[in-house]
């Protein structure tokens, strides 16, 4: 399981009520994003890390609604490679707070590891470096893992949200009021190789509704700040390596690794070539249910891989 999937929540802000003011969860708040008065909000509690433990809890107990009647005693969860001592207690914590009556017992490994895993590889081979390059929505991380741990890593902010931001940023500085379920969807659709894509949003000197077409073009070179800034991060890691000698393969992941002209620039900006699987926003769920089986459990904890 990992944390990041479920990481929006609406709720009523009203404290004569606050026993019942979650009431809905992960993809159920996403067609409310931009139609909620007042008196609801969004919130998004797991922003890398454990923002808000209350709301944490409830999204578990949302998930563990869902779960199967038949589910496996272990239960394998990712933590962020940036994660401290205290932020992977929090997750451990919060975990065996909401299965320990489901799952006998419950382990975290470091997303970078379980990365290396989704992607076909052999987690405890030392003869090869791993390049994790991990482009979520509230945070892109870069990791090398070697030998079943994680060697270094970076962060850096300009991920999914931002990007979304920039073009709300530049229709607004175009005279047109968009919300970020239009940027998003702009954003996705012409990352998948469509031409052009129409925006619906508010003038900004009339208040009246108006559509514009945004076009590939106007996109491609939208983000290339932000794209310097990530160039800039993995820069930064790779110099942190303790192993040059070792070959590197370097790998593209998460959701918004697909984000248009992202590995063109990365490629030509660090003369590397990158690998990105077919479903890159799923390579961690893939490790993590490779990884929970009782023999690797027990080599992860055996290389001290284990969080």
């Amino acid at each position: 399981m990992q944390l990041d999937e479920i990481s929006q929540v609406e709720y009523c802000d009203s404290e004569d009520k606050k026993i019942r003011h979650y009431f809905a969860s992960g993809i159920e708040t996403q067609g409310n994003i931009c139609r909620w008065n007042d008196t609801y909000h969004l919130l998004r509690p797991v922003n890398g890390l454990l923002v808000d433990y209350e709301a944490v809890v409830f999204m578990l107990r949302e998930f563990k609604k869902r779960l199967p009647a038949a589910v496996p005693r272990r239960l394998l969860i990712a933590v962020p490679s940036f994660a401290t001592g205290v932020d992977s207690r929090a997750y451990k914590e919060t975990i065996e707070m909401t299965f320990g009556g489901v799952f006998r017992k419950q382990y975290a490994v470091s997303a970078p590891i379980a990365a290396v895993a989704g992607l076909g590889y052999d987690v405890f081979d030392d003869s090869v470096t791993h390049c994790i390059i991990d482009v979520g929505r509230e945070m892109s991380s870069f990791s090398l893992v070697c030998g079943g741990k994680t060697l270094a890593v970076e962060k850096n902010g300009e991920a999914g949200q931002a990007f979304d931001d920039k073009i709300m940023e530049y229709f607004k500085t175009n005279g047109l009021l968009i919300g970020p379920r239009t940027a998003e969807n702009a954003k996705k659709l012409l990352s998948r190789g469509e031409n052009e894509y129409e925006v619906r949003g508010r003038n900004v000197e009339t208040g009246i509704p108006e559509c514009r077409t945004f076009e590939r073009k106007e996109a491609e070179h939208l983000f290339d700040s932000s794209y310097n800034k990530l160039v800039e991060c993995f820069n930064c890691c790779l110099k942190e390596n303790p192993t040059p000698e070792k070959p590197i393969k370097y790998h593209l992941i998460g959701g918004a690794s697909q984000t248009i002209g992202l590995k063109a620039y990365l490629e030509k900006a660090t003369q590397y070539s990158f690998c990105m699987p077919e479903e890159p926003d799923k390579v961690i769920i893939k490790g993590l249910d490779k990884l929970n089986a009782k023999e690797n459990i027990k080599r992860l904890s055996e290389f001290g891989s284990l969080v």
